[in-house]
């Protein structure tokens, strides 16, 4: 039933500020899903057609979470949403913590290549790709820098408070 509390943030996906002040965000999409499924993030729950957990079904029970699993009609999922969805596949996870620059460079290693470098302009660290958005407040415009980021492996993605959240 549409009722559930558990259903409540599925229902509620155009206000993604209510969800990060709850430490939450929803995926949508197979592709997004099943990266997600194979994080190490806490996934609370999946709401999925049938089809979607015939298909998932093993990689859902083999994930590391007790993930709630709620089956619905593609019809029944559109109507929760409000629009018409591509497919017919959400998750429900939690925010990750926040991790601080330093410990992304990893300040010992940025000493030492520091020191390296100075001392041997020649000898180069094994490079890293770090991306870092500022100014960026369209979360569509954010997704494709996400994606793109996704794309050519970057390491890490850098947020500053001047931008939307990624999630």
């Amino acid at each position: 039933t549409l009722e559930l509390p558990e259903l409540e943030p599925y229902k509620t996906l155009r206000r993604p500020i209510e969800h990060l002040q709850q430490g939450i965000f929803v995926a949508e999409g197979e592709k997004v899903i099943v990266r997600l499924l194979e994080s190490s993030l806490t996934i609370q729950s999946i709401l999925l057609s049938q089809d979607w957990l015939d298909e998932y079904k093993a990689v859902i029970e083999q994930n590391f979470n007790s993930i709630e699993v709620f089956i619905g009609e593609k019809k029944l999922l559109e109507s929760i949403v409000g629009h018409v969805l591509h497919q017919s596949i959400m998750g429900l996870a939690k925010v990750p913590n926040q991790i601080s620059i330093g410990e992304i460079l990893n300040d010992s290693q940025l000493k030492d290549f520091v020191k390296t470098t100075t001392d041997r302009p020649n000898l180069r660290k094994a490079a890293s790709l770090y991306v870092m958005v500022d100014g960026i407040t369209n979360a569509e415009n954010m997704g494709v820098i996400v994606r793109n980021c996704v794309c050519f492996s970057v390491d890490a993605l850098i947020v500053l408070p001047t931008s939307c959240d990624p999630y």
